[in-house]
């Protein structure tokens, strides 16, 4: 599994590697984790979530993953998508 260096801090790196998942960290094209080549994965907490819908991050995250992975994922964390602090 790739993972971007952005991801080191959310706690999932940790998870994967005491699961005994071999992980190599690079920046990436498409996503935040790239498995078996073939499944990108976009992470986002609920708040980096409603920005990227208003400043169009999404839409352009959502077209590279659909054209360069074979599966695409886009996981939303958080229970608080109604309310994200941003104004």
């Amino acid at each position: 599994m790739k993972l971007t260096h952005r991801e080191r801090g959310g706690g999932i790196l940790e998870i994967l590697r005491k699961s005994n998942i071999m992980i190599e960290e690079k920046k990436l094209f498409i996503g935040d984790y790239l498995i078996n080549r073939h499944i990108a994965v976009e992470r986002k907490t609920t708040r980096d979530f409603v920005i990227s819908i208003i400043d169009g991050r999404l839409f352009s995250q959502a077209s590279r993953l659909k054209r360069y992975a074979e599966v695409q994922l886009m996981i939303i964390e958080g229970t608080d998508l109604f309310y994200t602090g941003y104004e």
